[in-house]
């Protein structure tokens, strides 16, 4: 089977919005891209080597990761529950990253001071 066939099935089974099903396009095509096999082909450690393309060579962000691995991830999902893939684990199971959260950027009482006896009040 292949990744368009397993997608129409998918689709099928799951009534998406069109948007969400270009997400899922998407990240299909970014793999079968980077490597031209079946679904049942995939192996965890070709998609651990697909990560570290995209993080180390295109440069993504964890987020951009977690976010294609995630359409990745319900599709095999489908597939194994479902039965059009005879394999048990999801290659893409444990996979996602901890995305760094950035610091909220706050002012002191200082700081707050300072800006209301600087400024006129805004009326």
């Amino acid at each position: 089977m292949t990744f368009e066939k397993l997608l129409e099935e998918y689709f099928f089974a799951r009534l998406l919005r069109p948007d969400t099903q270009d997400c899922y396009h998407t990240a299909v095509n970014q793999f079968t891209h980077w490597r031209n096999v079946l679904p049942a082909e995939v192996t965890p450690h070709m998609v651990l080597e697909w990560r570290s393309y995209l993080l180390n060579v295109r440069g993504i962000k964890p987020v951009s990761w977690n976010h294609s691995m995630r359409h990745m991830r319900a599709l095999y999902n489908f597939a194994i529950e479902q039965g059009p893939l005879e394999q048990f684990i999801n290659p893409f199971h444990k996979t996602s990253l901890r995305e760094s959260r950035k610091k909220k950027k706050t002012l002191s009482r200082e700081q707050i001071l300072c800006l209301t006896q600087n400024t006129e009040p805004f009326y």
